[in-house]
């Protein structure tokens, strides 16, 4: 079973929204239903928050076997696998916005030069 289809399936056993469960976890209820339709995999805070909630651990959100299902057109990845691939990507997601932090400063400052270089050019020929 999907992660989603296991948090769709602990909702609906308590008869609750998505709305509900999204107030209860702290996402909106689109959030919700993207965990549910394995657009999206619910961050590992948001797993612990949903297990918690149910009285079930982490693991338990997985299927049986340990592995991890995010929708139905891709095989099983081990447990282990995911959240080391999940870590890494935290990590790269965090150099990624740094560069495009940096990236964006160094754009600005060559906007900056060019127009100190159009004003120079300008009071050159003006004499």
């Amino acid at each position: 079973m999907s992660i989603g289809l296991k948090i769709k399936a602990l909702r609906d056993e308590k008869k609750w929204s998505q709305e509900v469960l999204g107030d209860k976890i702290g996402v909106t209820k689109a959030q919700i239903s993207k965990y549910e339709n394995g657009e999206n995999v619910p961050p590992l805070e948001k797993l612990e928050l949903i297990a918690g909630i149910f009285n079930i651990k982490v693991e338990e959100m997985f299927s049986d076997t340990g592995i991890v299902k995010v929708n139905s057109t891709q095989q099983g990845v081990p447990l282990e696998k995911f959240l080391e691939v999940a870590d890494e990507l935290r990590s790269l997601n965090k150099d990624l916005n740094q560069r495009l932090k940096n990236e964006i400063a160094y754009e600005r400052e060559i906007k900056e030069l060019r127009l100190k270089i159009q004003e120079l050019e300008f009071k050159l020929k003006q004499g």
